[in-house]
């Protein structure tokens, strides 16, 4: 298998072209995938003994994702698939929560994840064009209104996908312009797949997770909480701790980003790499300043540019 399979706007063209859809891709490549839905969206609310409607199902930010559920779901795809290792490709807080794992466990998961593919890196924050920082000051009010989950399905609740579909005038005045919000541009969004994006996105989280993202300015940090006595509880400390990302020393880091990213300032990505011990295994650059964050993952060339270097770096260091 070589990554092919019959993808309209890619294949009619080419027909041995590397597809957009890197799931299709990976799969059709060989590849055991298995996709993470993170604690709290639309697909992922189980609970052994909480249901969703209690605010405690809710307590859980970003640490818990890191320090629970992504050991938990590599240690899980270990024991079905008996392998010593799992390759991990994440984009955006998919990367952030690696980072964060790695950081704060290396002597178990360094060497079991192998490679980890991060696409737009997010370890640190500053210089950030567009961020949840900018409703940081109504962060308290977002808690009041919303003490449990943020943005779950609003899209679906609103019927927003099906108007996207049948009016063309609403997918262009509005859902359009929600996913240039998100870090695309337009010479890559393709419109006819925008209420697609739109029925998949904004599918939720913890209300805590969106207002640890509003309190961060450099490298990521622990959720802070509101008064230093609980930080002292907690942590040990009035204010929360970074997370020490020197404690990084996996030789498998591969980093594919673009040059100009509403979310992600090269600076960041400069500060991570002055952080961790070793240098990356693979870095890639894209100069073309028509692509934006999230056109890493459905750019209209993203199967030429991304997904063919992910095979690569997959078979060289997998």
């Amino acid at each position: 298998m070589d990554g092919t399979y019959f993808e309209e706007e890619v294949h009619a063209k080419d027909p041995k072209a590397v597809g957009n859809t890197l799931g299709f891709v990976l799969a059709t490549s060989g590849y055991d995938v298995w996709l993470l839905n993170a604690r709290g969206n639309v697909y992922s609310t189980n609970h052994t003994y909480l249901s969703p409607n209690q605010n405690e199902y809710w307590q859980f930010s970003l640490d818990e994702l890191i320090r629970y559920d992504l050991p938990a779901t590599i240690d899980y795809v270990r024991a079905v698939t008996k392998r010593p290792s799992v390759a991990y490709i994440g984009h955006s807080l998919g990367t952030t929560v690696m980072y964060g794992l790695l950081a704060t466990q290396p002597e178990k998961y360094t060497a079991q994840v192998r490679p980890c593919i991060a696409l737009a890196p997010v370890a640190y924050f500053t210089r950030m064009k567009a961020s949840s920082r900018n409703l940081a000051p109504w962060r308290d009010t977002i808690h009041w209104l919303l003490p449990r989950s943020f943005g779950t399905a609003w899209f679906q609740r609103l019927g927003l996908p099906r108007l996207c579909a049948r009016f063309r005038w609403v997918n262009d005045a509005l859902c359009y312009r929600l996913i240039k919000r998100t870090g695309s541009t337009d010479a890559q969004i393709d419109r006819s797949r925008v209420p697609l994006y739109i029925d998949n996105g904004m599918l939720g989280s913890s209300t805590r997770t969106f207002i640890q993202l509003m309190q961060q300015r450099s490298g990521l940090r622990y959720f802070n909480f509101s008064d230093p006595a609980t930080n002292l509880q907690v942590y040990g400390q009035e204010e929360s701790p970074p997370y020490d990302f020197t404690q990084i020393v996996s030789p498998f880091l591969v980093d594919i980003h673009v040059k100009v990213d509403r979310y992600v300032d090269l600076e960041n990505i400069r500060l991570l790499k002055a952080d961790i011990r070793v240098p990356f295994a693979r870095e890639y650059q894209i100069d073309d300043q028509s692509w934006g964050h999230v056109d890493l993952l459905w750019g209209k060339n993203v199967g030429k540019v991304v997904n063919r270097r992910v095979l690569r770096y997959l078979a060289d260091l997998a």
